[in-house]
């Protein structure tokens, strides 16, 4: 799942180096190409919901998008781990695309079907929308003092909290 490579990418940042697998940061980083290819190839801009695989190439299996901040949170940990803008443009691109696509007069939507370029929307937004994938679209634009991983870490909600430092 797409969430997966921000994980990988934040044990890279957070673990002991001595305690980190070589293989975890190239593992993040070619999940989260396929993360943005699932936007980047879609008539619409827009990820589906779910993609299968099994054909040898990447098809829609559930073709909805629900608005969900997974790949926009991966995404931001990449660019702070790594410092490599083109994770920092994938998510402007994605933040464009969900605002061109997805915006309404009072907020945001679902999309029905994102295999087509005009998407017919539905009428409902979760609240992760503004919690996470605005935020993590927000943060990925900003420098990395602005919320440094360093003094923050981000709950499964989106929210900071301080780090506490041992003593």
């Amino acid at each position: 799942s797409c969430f997966m490579p921000g994980s990988l990418a934040l044990a890279v940042h957070s673990f002991p180096a001595e305690d980190v697998e070589p293989w975890w940061l190239p593992t993040a980083e070619a999940i989260a190409e396929t993360c943005y290819a699932m936007y980047s190839q879609s008539p619409s801009g827009l990820a589906p919901e779910a993609s299968s695989f099994e054909s040898g190439h990447m098809t829609p299996s559930r073709v909805s998008y629900q608005l969900r901040p997974e790949t926009l949170e991966s995404l931001f940990y990449l660019y702070r781990v790594t410092g490599n803008a083109t994770y920092q443009d994938w998510s402007w691109e994605i933040f464009r695309t969900i605002n061109k696509q997805t915006r309404t007069k009072f907020g945001f939507a679902n999309v029905k079907d994102v295999r087509h370029g005009h998407v017919e929307l539905d009428d409902n937004e979760a609240t992760y929308m503004g919690a996470e994938t605005l935020k993590y679209a927000l943060l990925a634009q900003l420098p990395s003092s602005a919320l440094s991983l360093k003094d923050f870490v981000l709950n499964t909600e989106g929210h900071p909290l301080p780090l506490r430092r041992s003593r």
